[in-house]
């Protein structure tokens, strides 16, 4: 049963430890056996293998694979030892291949295994804010990284459009089992991010040993609609009387600049146009009038 289960891989954890650091007392000796690959990177759920050589005085009966998972195997007169997962299901794991000295001391090596699980989820949203943006304020990115393993091989990288905003980010953290993390990054829109987006990227970066490809996982698209902060600079409402039918031009300014010139073909009778202070659509000709 679930218990019985739980008690049996605990047990096999404890003996695996308490192995490893009767082990480390001869860690560094002559002729240590020797791991192919040096270091096993493998996706959860996916096959591994790997194989032990140890030279004399290492044979048949004094050669050993400890393992937690897996089955293994001896070949060339036990100088040659296998190991072999059908299926990776455990975070951590890590073989030990010795063999036996004549002094009763034991001659190691140990097996380094990243397991890894790209994210479930990658998302992006802006921390504490919905709609549009003010230009020239400032507001927080918030890139959701779900379920990833293992975590301190997570590399995280916001992007505007095609173009990379600041040096990925990353955590020290040494947890195997999989984890949601949250990454920031502060932005302050201008006009020129009116109708853009916003994504970010999820990478795990497992070394040479890993897959070819790193695992990469993108975010939506999150667009930005932008408002001016004001276009009026002297902040107060601003009025041009103008006669019937008569067309008029307004230069529209975001933070002092000339973004756009609108114009607005008045009805029969005279009217006041007024600019209001308030935020309004980036370059939009949408100007109230009375």
């Amino acid at each position: 049963n679930k218990k019985v289960q739980q008690y049996s891989e605990s047990a096999i954890s404890l003996y695996v430890q308490i192995f490893i650091v009767l082990c480390l007392t001869d860690y560094e000796c002559p002729d240590k056996p020797v791991f192919h690959p040096s270091r096993l990177v493998v996706r959860r759920d996916d096959p591994a293998d790997a194989t032990c050589l140890c030279k004399s005085p290492c044979d048949g009966e004094s050669s050993h694979l400890e393992v937690s998972l897996g089955q293994t195997f001896k070949q060339e007169n036990g100088t040659k030892l296998l190991w072999k997962v059908d299926k990776m299901t455990r975070w951590e794991t890590s073989p030990i291949c010795f063999y036996d000295h004549e002094d009763l001391k034991q001659c190691c090596s140990r097996l380094a295994v990243t397991v890894y699980q790209p994210p479930d989820l990658v998302s992006i949203n802006y921390l504490n804010h919905t709609g549009p943006l003010t230009e020239g304020h400032v507001y927080t990115l918030q890139c959701t990284v779900e379920n990833v393993a293992p975590v301190g091989s997570l590399s995280v990288m916001f992007y505007r459009g095609q173009e990379a905003l600041g040096p990925s980010q990353s955590r020290n953290n040494s947890e195997k089992k999989p984890v949601t993390e949250i990454f920031t990054l502060n932005i302050k829109p201008t006009g020129e991010d009116q109708e853009g987006h916003y994504w970010c990227e999820a990478k795990l970066e497992l070394g040479p040993e890993g897959p070819q490809i790193p695992p990469v996982e993108k975010s939506q698209n999150l667009t930005a609609t932008v408002h001016c902060e004001s276009h009026n600079e002297t902040n107060t409402p601003q009025t041009f009387e103008t006669s019937c039918f008569q067309t008029i031009w307004l230069n529209i300014k975001c933070l002092g600049k000339v973004t756009r010139a609108v114009s607005l073909l008045l009805g029969i009778d005279s009217r006041n146009v007024w600019i209001p202070t308030g935020p309004m659509e980036y370059c939009s000709s949408e100007i109230l009038y009375i």
